[in-house]
C-alpha cells in the first residue's frame, strides 16, 4: 500500500487489546494503521510519521487531562483527533472537545461506531 494514497492512522493507547482491536478494525478497512503506547511515544510518531488521524482512548493522557491533544496540535495542527471517551464522564467528554478533538466515540466502542467517526474526519483531510 502507498503512503501517498493512503492516509495514515495514529492509535494510542495503554490498553494493548483496545490497540489490537482498533488495528484489526481499520487495517480490515484497508486503512494504513500505526499503533503506539502513549505518551512520549504517541508525539515522537506524530512528528515523524505525519499521520492524518490520529485516534487515542482518554485514558491515555496521563499528563494533566487533555494534553496530548493540545501537544498534537501544536506541532500538527491539520492532523484530526478522534477521542475514545467514557459516556458516563460528562465533565471528561466536554474537557475532551474543549482541547481539540475533532470527534468523540462512546465506549464501548462498535466497529461500526469507530469507522463512523474516521469516516467523518478523513475527508476533511483529503479533499
Amino acid at each position: 500500500m502507498l503512503r501517498d494514497k493512503q492516509p495514515l492512522i495514529l492509535v494510542v493507547d495503554p490498553d494493548v487489546e483496545i490497540l489490537t482491536s482498533l488495528y484489526f478494525i481499520l487495517d480490515g478497512e484497508g486503512y494504513l494503521v500505526a499503533t503506539v503506547h502513549p505518551t512520549v511515544d504517541a508525539l515522537k510518531c506524530v512528528v515523524e510519521q505525519k499521520p492524518e488521524l490520529v485516534i487515542a482512548g482518554q485514558e491515555a493522557f496521563d499528563w494533566n487531562g487533555m494534553d496530548l491533544v493540545r501537544k498534537i496540535r501544536e506541532i500538527s495542527p491539520d492532523t484530526r483527533i478522534l477521542l475514545l471517551v467514557d459516556p458516563g464522564d460528562k465533565l471528561g467528554s466536554s474537557k475532551a472537545k474543549r482541547s481539540g478533538a475533532d470527534q468523540l466515540v462512546f465506549k464501548p466502542y462498535t466497529r461500526v461506531k469507530v469507522l463512523e467517526g474516521v469516516g467523518a474526519l478523513l475527508p476533511v483531510v483529503h479533499r
